[in-house]
């Protein structure tokens, strides 16, 4: 009822040591906040044998038959060798962001595609790894399925139905014509573990046209939807048309060590070599974009960056560039993204309602516009609109510089501004919003709202004030 009071349940706030030890039943257990099982049980780990316990610097050691858990740091221990399990643990849990951003499981809007063949990955669905699904397809896609005349047609889709993990090499080679999509099914966070395969080659996601011969509208398209790559990132060669990620996370730095630190800071998630690609990241998290190819002969790439958070782990390292710090030879269309790091590129056509927290050297500043963003003194860009600190002044950088709840992906709070930002970089987006990842959320104007709705209904005699949860 709207008479009740807000509490811990109303709000998406963390699950703290001391909350989960005074009412574990209620948030232990499935469909519920987490639950563990061990040795491939079915049948979950019971209520009474989890101790709540503080694991930092692992110094707390459980009973025998016990299994220590720390909700805040996300660590579990088990009492000795002897009790350890055999066969693994399995956890289900839920992790917190701010926003619908990177892999997750929350609903995801996507075009019907009733001509594409689907094709489902995990348990008790017809293929249990992902290339058995690809090799199935490209046999279909080249032979006809079985009871149907002639071919399938050239799209597919690869659909992963659990939220498993998943450790194999992926190569994809596309023909002229051909259409895939490797996506999540609703509802679930599939991770896909990119591992030391091959000692003589990269371990990549390797994405490859394998025919040179074909005209612009029959190069092939890949579409990466709502996954989560760990371990190595993407390389895409050949003649490729469009290859679409969205809703998806390429680990920056690849995995992450404690503490979220990035374990290859150096290393980038996409490499675009020697290929006609159009890339377009959409909703999703990414580390460093590195583009390889012939500057004099062939046009530059078209790279598309919507509502995502392009991170090369420190503002000064390269989020898009060449080898050796080189200008990538690529146009970027960025809208309401966040780059945390150098940008070098050929042009930028447009980038709107977007921070840069590195510096931004274009080669050709005669091309597009940066309206209504922040890009740091020094920068060499086109034109600029209304952008920070441009609008200060130069003895009021310093103050309305990004400020960053945490720069550290894996935190619930990576990439959102700091309620000490300044508020005309809070503000400072064409509609009065946030610019960057997080500007649909529209934080200051529900913020307003909020205010405006306390002043009108707090009691006389009262205050009212607003503590932000995350």
């Amino acid at each position: 009822g709207g008479t009740l009071l807000a509490t811990v349940d109303n709000v998406p706030a963390f699950l703290t040591r001391r909350l989960l030890h005074e009412r574990l039943l209620d948030y232990y257990g499935p469909g519920k906040s987490f639950v563990i099982r061990r040795d491939g049980e079915d049948r979950p780990m019971p209520p009474s044998d989890i101790v709540v316990a503080d694991l930092s610097d692992w110094r707390y050691r459980p009973r025998r038959g016990h299994v220590a858990v720390d909700p805040e740091l996300g660590r579990i221990a088990f009492g000795s060798a002897a009790s350890a399990p055999r066969q693994g643990v399995w956890v289900d849990y839920h992790h917190a962001f701010g926003a619908d951003m990177g892999g997750g499981e929350y609903e995801r809007v996507r075009e019907p595609r009733p001509d594409a063949v689907c094709y489902r990955v995990g348990p008790e669905q017809p293929y249990r790894r992902i290339m058995d699904a690809y090799r199935a397809w490209q046999q279909d896609r080249h032979t006809g399925r079985p009871g149907h005349t002639g071919h399938t047609g050239p799209e597919g889709i690869i659909e992963i139905t659990h939220s498993g993990a998943y450790q194999e090499q992926l190569d994809f080679d596309l023909d002229p014509g051909d259409r895939l999509e490797l996506r999540a099914a609703e509802g679930t966070r599939p991770v896909i573990r990119l591992l030391d395969w091959y000692s003589n080659r990269p371990d990549a996601l390797n994405i490859r046209a394998v025919s040179g011969n074909c005209a612009p509208h029959e190069r092939p398209r890949i579409v990466l939807d709502g996954l989560l790559v760990a371990g190595r990132g993407i390389n895409v060669t050949g003649p490729m048309g469009a290859v679409v990620v969205r809703h998806s996370t390429l680990v920056p730095g690849w995995s992450l060590e404690p503490a979220c630190a990035p374990h290859s800071p150096e290393e980038p998630s996409i490499v675009l070599e020697r290929t006609t690609a159009c890339l377009r990241i959409e909703h999703s998290i990414l580390g460093t974009i590195e583009v390889i190819g012939d500057e004099v002969s062939e046009d530059p790439l078209d790279i598309h960056l919507h509502d995502s958070v392009l991170d090369a782990t420190g503002s000064d390292r390269e989020a898009v560039s060449a080898p050796d710090c080189r200008h990538a030879h690529a146009v970027l269309h960025l809208h309401r993204t966040t780059v945390i790091g150098e940008v070098h590129a050929h042009a930028v056509r447009i980038a709107e309602n977007s921070i840069f927290t590195g510096r931004l050297h274009v080669a050709r500043r005669g091309i597009g516009c940066l309206r209504y963003s922040y890009v740091p003194a020094g920068s060499r860009t086109p034109r600029r609109y209304r952008c920070q600190p441009d609008l200060v002044g130069p003895g009021q950088a310093a103050r309305v510089r990004p400020l960053f709840v945490s720069e550290r992906y894996g935190t619930p709070w990576y990439g959102q501004l700091a309620d000490g930002c300044a508020a005309e970089l809070r503000r400072g987006a064409d509609d009065g919003a946030e610019p960057g990842a997080y500007h649909d959320l529209y934080r200051p104007q529900r913020e307003d709202g909020l205010r405006a709705r306390l002043a009108e209904y707090t009691p006389a005699g009262t205050d009212a004030g607003i503590f932000f949860v995350t």
